[in-house]
């Protein structure tokens, strides 16, 4: 029989009346697109578990987190201290419950489960393959090392502690095993199911100041008439390709009661914007709120020849901001440290070099011009169903992607590794052929998951459109 819970909000008088619903059991999770509001009932618990980073509340107790149901069908997860539970609570460890209280007041147990309902149920994002014990030694010692340790606080390390374990990570990777990140939680593998948006599509302004507003979807001949400031959000009301330039696609949005056209790449699409052609189930860009929009892909067949080339996406944002993998994990098939990308100069132009120097893309002292980078790969699993759909469409049916983050100030992970979703990869820089602090995102699908070299798939190059939001 199903146990429900209601959305009692903070136990304290708070001006917040919206609670953010997660992909997971933990704040390092990716936020579904809506929120649940205040006094909301009728909320199905399916599963209760701790904390995935252990983070504590002020009291010292890790919270919990409670996977729901909601009214709407919809699946993701909250956490304990907003949520309110009544009744038989078993199942989940909290005994009968009287009356309806604040979760973070009452003592889990979860030895108390009936042995029937302690197997935890799939993450709702990330399905767990139902595979064997793996037959090879490197295959068995790279799970075991995966496996988390007791839940404990995080402890602070010093210096020396960290150079041996990343001492310890470069070994593992040499020898070919596959290495976890201290402190992170038991990889998830498996199909990524995102979660419908509930509303609209609207657009977030996400260039670094402020988007102008036309009166038609293009830049020829066209008035501007309003400016929107970063960050602003705004409906969707139309859709619109251009037929010049980089042929751009427009956004028609409201806007202080007037209708007017965006281009599409200053903006983020929340929401269900699928009446319109955009998707809403792609992976979220790769960098936080504080990222901004820089540029796009300029090359063939919709090149514009007033610009120079450029493969792939520049998403700017201050040095060291988190650069994060996609939300179903993924495997890093290759890192690079530029030997030439110092920590005092570590773009060309601080050694006196020509951004765009042709010299550059053959040296590989510049990492090609990529400076420090990682190459993440995608499995076909772990994508889209829109994506799978394109590569299919595309030439690439059952294809993965790889995906290379160029630039950065350094990386967090090492080759081999298996990433948790959301795991950080590495700190956003300017390293390299850079003019500023950025990330250049560029994506090649292949037929395979086994990555080879980037220049081998250099056919397989398509516009992060596909995969990543902006």
């Amino acid at each position: 029989m199903p146990t429900y819970a209601t959305c009692l909000g903070f136990a304290y008088d708070s001006p917040t009346v919206e609670f953010p619903v997660r992909m997971g059991p933990g704040t390092t999770f990716d936020t579904a697109p809506f929120k649940i509001a205040k006094g909301t009932g009728n909320l199905e618990v399916l599963e209760v578990q701790p904390d995935s980073q252990n983070t504590a509340s002020d009291l010292g107790r890790v919270y919990n987190w409670f996977k729901i149901k909601f009214p709407n069908s919809q699946i993701g997860w909250m956490r304990g201290h907003v949520i309110g539970i009544s009744g038989d609570f078993s199942a989940f460890g909290y005994g009968n419950v009287a009356t309806l209280v604040h979760e973070y007041t009452l003592t889990r147990n979860p030895a108390s489960i009936p042995a029937a309902a302690a197997a935890p149920a799939a993450n709702p994002m990330v399905q767990a393959e139902q595979t064997a014990q793996p037959a090879n030694p490197m295959a068995q010692a790279a799970q075991a090392a995966q496996q988390p340790a007791a839940a404990q606080p995080e402890k602070k390390t010093d210096n020396s502690a960290k150079e041996a374990e990343k001492q310890a990570a470069v070994q593992a990777a040499a020898s070919g095993q596959q290495v976890a990140a201290s402190g992170t939680a038991p990889v998830l593998t498996g199909t990524w199911q995102p979660i419908r948006p509930a509303h609209p599509a609207k657009a977030k302004i996400k260039v670094s100041s402020a988007a102008k507003g036309r009166n038609d979807g293009t830049t020829v001949g066209t008035t501007v008439v309003t400016t929107i400031p970063r960050d602003t959000v705004v409906p969707v009301i139309g859709v619109k390709q251009e037929n010049q330039g980089q042929k751009l696609r427009w956004l028609q949005v409201s806007y202080n009661g007037q209708n007017v056209w965006v281009r599409e790449d200053f903006t983020t699409i929340e929401g269900d914007g699928e009446t319109h052609g955009l998707q809403w189930d792609l992976y979220p860009a790769p960098m936080g709120e504080k990222r901004w929009w820089i540029r796009g892909v300029n090359r063939d067949p919709k090149k514009d020849t007033s610009i120079w080339d450029h493969s792939g996406w520049d998403l700017g944002a201050a040095v060291g901001e988190p650069v994060l993998c996609g939300p179903a994990g993924g495997v890093v098939a290759k890192v690079f440290d530029c030997p030439k990308c110092t920590p005092d100069k570590p773009s060309v132009m601080d050694h006196g070099l020509k951004v765009g120097d042709p010299s550059l893309f053959t040296d590989e002292g510049w990492g090609y011009g990529y400076g420090n980078y990682v190459i993440i790969t995608y499995s076909n699993d772990k994508l889209p169903p829109s994506t799978k759909n394109f590569l299919a469409a595309n030439g690439f049916p059952g294809g993965a992607f790889h995906v290379m983050y160029a630039h950065l100030q350094r990386r967090t992970v090492e080759a081999g590794q298996i990433l948790t979703p959301n795991q950080q990869i590495g700190a956003n820089g300017n390293s390299g052929n850079s003019e500023g602090p950025h990330v250049h995102l560029e994506c090649r699908a292949d037929f395979s998951d086994k990555f080879t070299r980037w220049g081998a798939i250099e056919k397989g190059f398509f516009d992060p459109v596909v995969l990543f939001q902006r």
